[in-house]
């Protein structure tokens, strides 16, 4: 999470590539070592999508936003209750910005 932090912060600090390079390691230390209870997971995953689709690399982008929703979409089956479940799926900001930028998503 650190490296996905720093990286969001050198996008702040117009450091693009830099911010490409962090975003890269945590994407990558995330899928190697698994998912973590401790970890949004589909956070890093978000960050390295937007840092990737602002690198005009759009292909490998949609690859990180699809793993990224695929963990939004399992947390979100494991809540029973419906109303809880939108909720997480519409108030939750990470949560809000992976259907977003998503294409199979209708637009709202």
């Amino acid at each position: 999470m650190a490296k996905c932090l720093m990286a969001r912060l050198a996008v702040l600090q117009g450091q693009p590539q830099r911010a490409l390079e962090l975003s890269q390691e945590a994407a990558e230390d995330l899928w190697v070592a698994g998912l973590m209870p401790s970890v949004r997971s589909e956070e890093i995953y978000l960050v390295h999508y937007e840092i990737l689709h602002a690198s005009d690399k759009p292909a490998e982008a949609a690859q990180w936003l699809r793993r990224a929703r695929q963990i939004l979409d399992s947390k979100a089956a494991s809540i029973r209750d419906p109303h809880q479940r939108q909720k997480f799926l519409q108030r939750v900001k990470v949560s809000r910005a992976i259907l977003h930028n998503d294409p199979d998503v209708p637009a709202r």
